[in-house]
Formats: structure tokens, C-alpha cells, sequence
């Protein structure tokens, strides 16, 4: 399923197996490196509650209504799923990150993202600035820090990067 990361973080989490809700999600873990959530945490009770991390493994559907779990037991402490415990030490988020192309020429900051729930992928980027607001597919994408993405600035730039990566994977092929 295709889902915006700002509906996404807002959902309720269900266990298959307890068939019950078990909280609400409270913090996405997204590594810049390889473009891609790879978990979240969750918060289990009210306000002062302890949160715990899901791996996005442990994510069995995701549907308009919430995440559904495997079971309370994929509710790990934060400080287990060691990658992603770096990840939320830095209070890394990708909404609001600088947005520029390979020059160096500001495009704006990140307003929303899309992802595929199934494999944790960024599939684009919704970026804003005072004039105007723009859409980067993933092959627009040319790198992701915890500082800033730089994209590729135009179609045509997109095109040759994607033309030449299709262009090497035929020849590993052959």
C-alpha cells in the first residue's frame, strides 16, 4: 500500500494476535542512507507512557484504519533494533529537510513523502517553498542525509541517471 508518511505516523497499531490495539505510532525511524523507513515507535498508553520500537518487519498490513503487528511481543525497547535507535537519537525527520539540486540552487523543504508499506521505500517527496510546490519521484532522488536531499533538477537529468542504471543492470545481465 502507497501511503503519505504524515497520514502514516498518525495511525493506531493493532496485534494480530491479541486482536486488540496496542497504540498509536509516535515516531517514524527513517534511514536517510538507503531512502526508507525501517520502523517506528509506538506509544502504548496515555501521555506519560513509554514508547517501543516496531521494526517494519514486524508490520504484518496496513490499511486506512491502522498498522497491524504480528503480536505485543514485536513491541521491543527502544534501544534493541540498534540502527534504529541511532536513527532516533539523532530525532532525525525527513519532513521539513532541506531540499537541493546537485548545483547547490534551494528548492524548498520536505512537506510530505510517500511510501510503499511493504518494503519501507520512499517512492517520492512533496517539497514546498514560498513560489512553489513541487513532486520528486525516488529516480529524482540523487542522495539523502540527515541534512538536506539532493535532487536531480530537471526530467531530463532523471532520465539519463535512470537510462544509464537500466543500461548497467542489462549488461550484468548478459
Amino acid at each position: 500500500m502507497l501511503i503519505e508518511l504524515l497520514i502514516f505516523s498518525k495511525m493506531p497499531v493493532g496485534a494480530l494476535e491479541e486482536a486488540e490495539m496496542v497504540g498509536k505510532i509516535h515516531r517514524l525511524a527513517i534511514d536517510p542512507k538507503e531512502q526508507k523507513l525501517i520502523g517506528f515507535t509506538v506509544k502504548t498508553g496515555g501521555y506519560f507512557s513509554k514508547t517501543h520500537s516496531v521494526s517494519m518487519t514486524d508490520v504484518v498490513d496496513v490499511d486506512k484504519n491502522g498498522v497491524v503487528i504480528n503480536s505485543r511481543q514485536s513491541l521491543l525497547p527502544n534501544d534493541e533494533i540498534v540502527r534504529m535507535n541511532e536513527i532516533l537519537k539523532k530525532k532525525f525527520s525527513i519532513i521539513g529537510l532541506k531540499v537541493i539540486t546537485k548545483s547547490g540552487e534551494k528548492i524548498g523543504r520536505v512537506e510530505d513523502a510517500v511510501i510503499d508499506t511493504n518494503s519501507g521505500d520512499i517512492l517520492r517527496i512533496y517539497t514546498s517553498s514560498f513560489a512553489k510546490r513541487r513532486i520528486f519521484e525516488r529516480s529524482q532522488i540523487e542522495k539523502m542525509t540527515f541534512l538536506e536531499v539532493v535532487v536531480k533538477k530537471n526530467m531530463q537529468e532523471a532520465r539519463t541517471s535512470l537510462a544509464k542504471t537500466v543500461s548497467a543492470v542489462e549488461n550484468e545481465m548478459a
